[in-house]
């Protein structure tokens, strides 16, 4: 199953979501995010043969953020948003948290604002030696989206997160492996081999455990979905033009 910007290909009990932007770093359109969401809802639907997802970029990034000239059209229209409500690009992270297997981030480059979202809404992060980790939103007069406010601090700690969030700095795959942003730092020819073997290795579990263990790990964490909508208006009400 695939579209023109996001593809599924299946390995056994793995299902492989690959973001397919190449030429613009995989950076999040309206197009791309109804593509993904479609595929979100077919791995859903899929649970008990698809056990365990692994997301990852084409090319040379992972996910470079938001899609700067749909964002520039945005601002000529006076913020006309084309996605249907609850489809947008910033309910992405919710929906990952939503479906119920365990989501493997193969972050094979930039991951980038709400494309770094996108990484700490799954379960686990692995990454090339060449990815880079940046929540740049404060550069552009905002705060973060996507759920990044509450996912990120949940991974990596309060401080660290409001450095990232605060400073807008990009930070590399040693610095991510050290604060436990990510599981593991590969070279980059060997990064998807071993996410698979890793998503593999979870699928061998039972659906139903995988689903439990899922669910309550979730049970007391933070809400991605209202966590979004706090940061839509937070951003609407505080951020420049």
């Amino acid at each position: 199953m695939s579209g023109d910007l996001a593809t599924l290909e299946t390995k056994g009990h793995v299902a492989i979501i690959t973001l397919n932007r190449p030429e613009k770093l995989n950076a999040l359109n309206d197009a791309l995010g109804a593509q993904l969401h479609d595929l979100l809802d077919d791995v859903d639907a899929a649970w008990s043969e698809l056990r365990v997802v692994m997301l990852t970029g084409a090319g040379r990034a992972f996910c470079a953020g938001g899609d700067a000239g749909q964002i520039a059209a945005r601002t000529v229209e006076g913020g006309a948003r084309n996605a249907p409500f609850g489809r947008e690009i910033i309910d992405l992270a919710p929906h990952l948290r939503r479906i119920p297997q365990p989501i493997v981030a193969a972050v094979n480059g930039p991951a980038i604002g709400a494309g770094l979202a996108l990484a700490c809404a799954c379960d686990l992060r692995v990454a090339a030696r060449s990815a880079r980790f940046t929540a740049p939103f404060i550069r552009y007069g905002l705060g973060p989206d996507t759920g990044l406010s509450q996912s990120l601090q949940r991974i990596i700690g309060a401080g660290r997160a409001s450095e990232m969030i605060f400073t807008g700095r990009s930070y590399d795959a040693a610095w991510a492996e050290r604060t436990g942003l990510i599981t593991a730092a590969f070279e980059d020819d060997e990064l998807v081999a071993r996410a698979v073997e890793l998503a593999a290795e979870i699928a061998q579990g039972v659906p139903r455990a995988l689903r439990a263990a899922k669910w309550s790990s979730d049970a007391l964490a933070p809400d991605l979905a209202q966590a979004a909508a706090v940061e839509r208006r937070s951003n609407r009400r505080f951020g420049d033009e």
